[in-house]
């Protein structure tokens, strides 16, 4: 047998693919292989984890009960058309607010209150309480916070400084009625504590610019009572320490198999009876199958 016809049935034999019991027997005989690239990933995950500077989101939830109306203005029972649009209509409203929360206006207002709030030298309870009870003699006529104004000086000055559009949002969703609507607002922020801070005067802000923006029934926006409860502010980290070391595993073993199939590949010593057969056209009467016991 030449070389030419040779290369042509080593060519015919690796269009045949890798098989299976190929692949596992390659596995096993690089185990030490796999499993020292994965123990150094997950070490290295773990420490990662343990250096990192985790981001936290904190959130501000407000529950939203949508009030149908069942009795018009003259005092008559409405027809169910009619509870259902005002439904509908309430919804759409609560769509623009989500809406506005997360425009310029809100954000800017945030950074000027925020600021307010770093220069009072109060606790963040202290701040919020007192601007709540101030905003109280106001909030029915739609206007700004006393000795708390926010201009527009104000706002092109602290722009960006805390808040900025990546690291805040709000959503909504339907709960199991259709007249609840789960409602929240975060901020992102590398701080556990500071993250919640900032959540809270987050929400006093769109508090008054829905106040001053969307008017609703008696003028007031309906939509979040001032920074939301204190005892429903969360924060939470983007990934956990178990989180890192899964992901650092999983790359760990996908880089530890590349590494493996690259190795069977370069690799064109033969490895078993039939692939000499297959190689060489010619049958295999007899071989040794490991040197090392026979000797």
């Amino acid at each position: 047998m030449n070389d030419e016809q040779t290369l042509n049935q080593q060519v015919q034999q690796e269009s045949k693919g890798v098989s299976i019991v190929d692949i596992l027997l390659g596995l096993r005989a690089h185990l030490v292989l796999i499993l020292i690239v994965t123990l150094l990933f997950a070490v290295g995950g773990f420490a990662y984890a343990k250096v990192r500077k985790p981001v936290y989101t904190a959130s501000v939830p407000v529950q939203f009960d949508v009030v149908v109306n069942t009795v018009d203005e003259h005092g008559h029972e409405t027809d169910e058309y009619n509870q259902v649009a005002s439904t509908n209509y309430l919804f759409r409203y609560i769509e623009s607010a989500v809406g506005i929360c997360k425009s310029g206006e809100v954000i800017d207002r945030a950074n000027v209150y925020y600021n307010y709030y770093l220069g009072s030298g109060k606790t963040i309870d202290v701040f919020i309480s007192e601007l709540t009870e101030i905003y109280k003699t106001v909030k029915a006529s739609h206007g700004e916070i006393p000795d708390y104004d926010v201009t527009d000086e104000l706002m092109n000055k602290y722009r960006n400084k805390y808040f900025t559009s990546d690291k805040v949002g709000a959503k909504y969703s339907s709960s199991t009625t259709e007249q609840r609507v789960d409602f929240s607002l975060w901020v992102k922020d590398l701080d556990n504590v500071r993250a919640k801070n900032m959540a809270r005067i987050y929400a006093l802000a769109a508090d008054v610019s829905l106040n001053k923006i969307l008017v609703f029934d008696n003028g007031t926006a309906g939509l979040i009572d001032l920074a939301g409860s204190v005892s429903g502010v969360s924060a939470s980290p983007d990934m956990t320490t178990t989180k890192v070391v899964i992901i650092a595993v999983i790359l760990g073993l996908a880089l530890a198999f590349l590494t493996v199939y690259i190795i069977y590949l370069l690799d064109n010593t033969v490895k078993s009876k039939e692939q000499l057969e297959e190689m060489s056209g010619a049958s295999v009467i007899a071989y040794i199958d490991d040197v090392a016991e026979v000797q």
